[in-house]
């Protein structure tokens, strides 16, 4: 449900032009230290056969993927994230067309997020 209401909430944002496009980033103190966390738009968007996701995160982390909703707020695909990497290209020509939302979860925390537009 949660979920649900973010995604919601994301549309609402994006309708009222509040998600600047390009790179997001956000800053994350424990005290101790701060860290970062970037998500660049996907590319290409909107998308037809493939899409490359970059981005980076704290190497200290435990566990981050990229995860895809639709616009009902139904999880459609997950990708595990390597720090190392810094790129996942995902294969959307098994996807509906339509718009998608993608979220940045790092350690279970919802991140970052962005729109992600497939068509034929």
């Amino acid at each position: 449900m949660k979920k649900l209401l973010f995604i919601l909430s994301l549309i609402i944002g994006l309708q009222f032009g509040s998600y600047a496009q390009g790179l997001k980033n956000e800053n994350f103190s424990d005290g101790t230290a701060t860290f970062k966390f970037h998500l660049k738009e996907a590319a290409p968007n909107p998308a037809t056969n493939e899409v490359t996701f970059k981005y980076s995160f704290a190497p200290g982390n435990k566990t981050a993927s990229i995860e895809l909703f639709n616009v009902l707020g139904t999880k459609v695909k997950t990708i595990e994230l390597n720090a190392q990497e810094e790129t996942a290209r995902l294969n959307v020509t098994d996807f509906n067309p339509g718009v998608y939302f993608y979220i940045l979860t790092v350690d279970g925390v919802n991140k970052i997020s962005h729109r992600l537009v497939i068509k034929r």
